[in-house]
């Protein structure tokens, strides 16, 4: 989990969120819910008189900045370990960097968020380095070993509890949860105009698609004199996360023309997955010297599968944080698998320490991730 889930302004002359950064939140019935609590605290309290906003709500907690010059609230969503002191500190230096955006002042809303998203989530994301390198070490991540202990305590109970479970309710917890987070991921040529590494997930390639496919087109097209680095772009399909490869437009030795990786993702999903995964699929396809140069079918066939398996690998990393319900159910099915099929000792070994357990191959390369990241 981050210590920062979310960042959102709300415009006290209009009445109405923009900017709505969600890092660590699903776009739920919680996220509306906790809009709404906002929304009242500031009509039932006069919070305009200390310049002062704080609350707690089921996401975590929330403090804002009062921008007199423009009647808004810079609002930040926060884990309720992080001090009230950072918290200001980073609405300061967020405050700073929309301040100079001359779209903050007109309140041209699509124009801000495509300029001064990446900014300010790079700036986000500085101050949680910090504190987790600094102030919250100890728990910035989990740790693997408890979590082994944890499992062995679920695998001691009796499956008599697994098999009296009402089945009609895991299936609604299943298939209420279970959906296409990652939709796609494609490669726009602006100096070819063309897309191509196209990976489908969850739709054909029908007429919505090909629409969705020239619109981009467009918009990219349109801005080719001054591309943009990171930018968000909702369409019917779903939310469009883009990020242009600069060192592609020196390859081809013309300054506005290059690559742009673009993902497709579920629109209610949170964002600051999308960058990581986005920036790892980037990382693959730039490992191939002057990849843009190869012939397509050739480049495709070298890493779509690798990049499916990316996609898929973090795509359960979501799941275990969004819906560990559905994590807990698929562990329980393959507790009975293994138990069917006789247990499975895998050990974790690092410094010199080994721990062993009983668990699923699924398990393991889940943990053996988390291992991995814990340790680097």
């Amino acid at each position: 989990m981050l210590q920062f889930k979310g960042f959102i302004i709300f415009d006290l002359k209009r009445s109405q969120f923009f900017f709505e950064m969600r890092r660590d939140i699903e776009q739920d019935l919680k996220w509306f819910s906790v809009q709404k609590e906002i929304r009242k605290k500031f009509i039932d309290e006069d919070v305009l008189e200390d310049k002062v906003f704080e609350m707690q709500s089921a996401l975590g907690k929330v403090r804002g900045k009062f921008d007199d010059f423009q009647k808004r609230f810079l609002i930040l969503i926060a884990s309720n370990q992080v001090e009230d002191i950072y918290l200001a500190e980073l609405l300061n230096e967020i405050f700073a960097i929309l301040i100079i955006q001359e779209h903050y002042i007109k309140f041209f809303k699509e124009e801000l968020e495509v300029q001064a998203f990446f900014d300010v989530e790079k700036k986000i994301q500085e101050k949680e380095n910090y504190l987790n390198q600094n102030i919250y070490s100890m728990y910035a991540f989990p740790n693997l070993f408890s979590q082994i202990q944890q499992f062995k305590k679920l695998q001691s109970f009796n499956d008599l509890d697994l098999e009296i479970e009402d089945p009609q309710q895991q299936q609604s917890e299943f298939s209420s949860t279970q959906q296409i987070i990652f939709k796609g991921f494609t490669i726009f040529d602006t100096y070819r105009q063309c897309f191509y590494m196209l990976i489908k997930r969850g739709f054909a390639n029908d007429n919505i698609w090909k629409i969705q496919r020239m619109q981009i087109q467009q918009f990219l097209l349109k801005r080719s004199k001054a591309p943009l680095q990171h930018f968000f772009l909702n369409f019917e399909m779903g939310q469009f996360l883009f990020e242009y490869d600069v060192e592609a437009s020196k390859q081809f030795k013309l300054k506005h023309l290059g690559n742009y990786f673009i993902l497709l993702t579920n629109s209610n999903s949170a964002q600051h997955p999308q960058k990581l995964l986005l920036s790892k699929l980037k990382g693959l396809v730039q490992r191939i010297p002057n990849y843009q140069r190869i012939y397509k079918p050739e480049l495709e066939n070298k890493l779509k599968s690798q990049l499916l398996g990316v996609i898929e690998a973090e795509e359960k990393n979501y799941y275990q944080i969004y819906f560990p319900k559905w994590i807990d159910k698929e562990k329980k099915d393959n507790r009975k698998i293994i138990k069917q099929r006789g247990m499975t000792e895998i050990s974790f070994q690092n410094k010199g320490l080994t721990f062993y357990d009983e668990l699923s191959l699924t398990d393991y390369l889940t943990q053996r991730d988390k291992f991995l990241n814990d340790f680097q």
